[in-house]
């Protein structure tokens, strides 16, 4: 019977702490609001390969490289020019660091970077069918918003740290 009394102390021990552990994980994830906060600072919203409409069809032609880049404020253009953007072919492993133009949304919250020569043109020569990897990245301390505030490129809540991310197409 005693040996019964203490597993039963002890499940209830290991009980306790892993609803202790719980509880306390779920507080640190949430801010203890039960709901995840947003953010905070001036960071990435999005990343995509389409070109917006407000860009005009002239100057994003259909072979060219485009990366489109939101921002939760206004960019300060200037520090946009620290940007890579690499295309690489999937398949070779070829890569090209792309010149670019950047284009911005009258609110500057939106970049669409556009490479300055089409892929066709460029070392990584693909065929048909190719996977093509669009990668950007941002330097840590190099884009800053309209305030002057530094990109939070790895969202840990500080400003700085650097920023990437990596997109896929296939042509």
């Amino acid at each position: 019977m005693s040996r019964y009394r203490i597993m039963t102390n002890k499940a209830r021990v290991v009980v306790f702490i892993l609803l202790v552990s719980l509880t306390m994980l779920s507080a640190c994830d949430s801010g203890g609001s039960g709901e995840s906060q947003p953010p905070k600072g001036f960071y990435v919203t999005g990343v995509s390969l389409h070109k917006p409409d407000w860009v005009p069809a002239n100057e994003s032609a259909d072979d060219k490289a485009i990366i489109t880049v939101s921002f939760n404020r206004a960019v300060d253009k200037k520090s946009v020019t620290s940007a890579f953007f690499i295309v690489r072919n999937e398949q070779t492993a070829e890569e090209e660091v792309m010149d670019y133009t950047a284009r911005f949304s009258k609110d500057s919250k939106t970049v669409v970077f556009i490479s300055t020569k089409s892929v066709a043109n460029t070392a990584i020569k693909p065929d048909p069918g190719s996977n093509l990897l669009y990668i950007i990245l941002i330097a840590d301390g190099r884009v800053i918003d309209s305030s002057g505030e530094l990109l939070d490129g790895d969202l840990d809540g500080t400003p700085g740290g650097k920023y990437s991310k990596i997109l896929k197409r296939t042509i």
